[in-house]
C-alpha cells in the first residue's frame, strides 16, 4: 500500500513539477490544443458541394489552405472574393447560398496562437 500510494504522490508532483518547467518554449506560452473545436467544420465540403461542376470543388478545396498559420493575411477575403465572383454564374439559389458560405468562411478563425504582446 506504501508502495502503491508512493507512486501515485510520485507521478502528482512530477506532473506539476513538468508543468511548471514547460510553461514557455522558446519564450511563448504552451497552449491547450483545441482539436475538434473547429467552428468552421466541413466549410470546405460545403462549398465543394455547392453548385455542379469543377469550379465549386475547387474552391471548396482551397479552404483548409487558407485556415492554416502559413497562409497569406488575405488568403480568406481572396478566397471568399473568389466564391463570390463565382456565384454570379450560378442560378439565384445558388448563388445566395456561395454568398452565405463565402461570409461564413470569412469568419473562421485561423490556426495561429493569439498574440499577447499588445494590449
Amino acid at each position: 500500500m506504501f508502495v502503491k500510494s508512493s507512486l501515485i504522490a510520485l507521478a502528482v508532483a512530477t506532473s506539476a513539477f513538468s508543468r511548471i518547467l514547460l510553461v514557455e518554449r522558446d519564450g511563448r506560452p504552451f497552449y491547450p490544443r483545441r482539436f475538434g473545436q473547429e467552428q468552421c467544420g466541413g466549410i470546405g465540403g460545403e462549398i465543394g458541394s455547392t453548385c455542379n461542376g469543377a469550379i465549386c470543388g475547387v474552391l471548396g478545396g482551397r479552404v483548409p489552405g487558407t485556415l492554416l498559420a502559413g497562409a497569406a493575411e488575405c488568403a480568406q477575403q481572396d478566397l471568399a472574393d473568389d466564391i463570390i465572383d463565382a456565384s454570379k454564374q450560378q442560378d439565384a439559389a445558388t448563388a445566395a447560398k456561395m454568398v452565405a458560405l463565402a461570409v461564413k468562411l470569412r469568419q473562421c478563425e485561423k490556426n495561429t496562437p493569439p498574440d499577447f504582446t499588445t494590449k
